[in-house]
């Protein structure tokens, strides 16, 4: 079910995150979605907290008071659900929304419209546009140090405007450097093993985030390939003799633009071929073609099969919607 970003109704939003949810972490599959407050426990055993939505008008015709009491909010930890995993059911439900992400001192921001990222922050300062831009050689310490100066005496400015109408940044490589920014605090993201997360369902105000498209799906295919850790991969995938075969693109996906090895390694799935001999003879090195393998599963491009003792191969229930 998809959700619109402007004014959906907590109706919907409760719907779109019902018993249809993928993977069942989103919500507890029971004839009872919401259940008592603090009690859902989803099959994956991470526990949820489940609130209404409250809509207040605002500026923007439209908002949601950002974690007021009756807010509707996910609660989970990376260390028992992958980012991919929540990535792509957020995605496929269009659902609308702010996911904070915090490991010991450093808390991160991912901003969804429709299921699309369209920006990313981090507390971290060296993430920050200025330390960014200087750490990236795009401007100097003195030109940080005067446009930071200018920041301050005019709150309420974006730093980027500042740096634009000093002379140090041109406009267009601004949205350029934005989009690099987001997709460091996004791949980062993907080697965190564990951190706890909040996602606060609903529209949010639009000109607080300097907007940058991120399609899900893509951010999906690249952030798996910026995996550090292949042995975490390989587990997910359940092993070198693991068989997948292929699914068909579902309709959220229509739009997705594979690129070459990525189609390549796509159609080299036949549900014949192990997943080492998949990734030994697959279009790029092994570790690459392992990481597309996992990001292929969590978007539902591929299902993973099972070998029986008699070594009769047998296709895993699919207990999706």
């Amino acid at each position: 079910m998809q959700i619109a970003a402007k004014n959906p109704s907590p109706r919907d939003l409760l719907e779109c995150v019902g018993s249809e949810a993928h993977g069942a972490w989103w919500s507890p599959r029971t004839s009872n979605p919401l259940g008592r407050l603090g009690e859902g426990r989803s099959e994956g055993s991470i526990p949820l907290r489940f609130r209404h939505l409250h809509f207040r008008e605002g500026l923007t015709g439209h908002r949601v008071d950002v974690m007021g009491d009756n807010d509707f909010i996910y609660r989970g930890n990376l260390s028992r659900t992958v980012l991919a995993e929540m990535l792509a059911t957020i995605h496929r439900h269009g659902v609308p929304g702010v996911m904070e992400f915090t490991r010991a001192e450093e808390t991160r921001k991912l901003y969804f419209i429709d299921g699309d990222i369209i920006f990313a922050t981090s507390s971290d300062r060296g993430m920050s546009l200025g330390d960014y831009l200087v750490g990236k050689g795009r401007i100097t310490e003195a030109q940080h140090q005067v446009s930071s100066e200018e920041l301050a005496r005019a709150p309420g400015r974006r730093h980027g405007s500042i740096l634009i109408q000093m002379g140090f940044l041109r406009k267009e490589e601004l949205g350029a450097v934005v989009r690099e920014q987001v997709q460091d605090i996004l791949w980062g993201l993907f080697n965190w093993d564990e951190g706890e997360v909040v996602f606060n369902v609903g529209v949010f105000r639009e000109d607080e985030v300097y907007k940058i498209k991120v399609p899900t799906p893509r951010a999906i295919l690249s952030g798996c390939k910026h995996i550090a850790d292949a042995k975490m991969v390989m587990g997910k995938l359940g092993g070198r003799s693991t068989v997948f075969s292929s699914r068909p693109r579902p309709d959220h996906l229509e739009k997705l633009h594979l690129e070459t090895s990525e189609m390549a390694m796509l159609e080299a799935v036949d549900g014949q071929m192990t997943l080492f001999d998949l990734c030994e003879k697959g279009p790029l090195n092994p570790g690459v073609n392992a990481r597309m393998m996992y990001a292929f599963m969590f978007l539902q491009l591929v299902k993973r099969e099972e070998v029986s003792s008699s070594g009769i191969r047998i296709q895993v229930k699919n207990t999706d919607p």
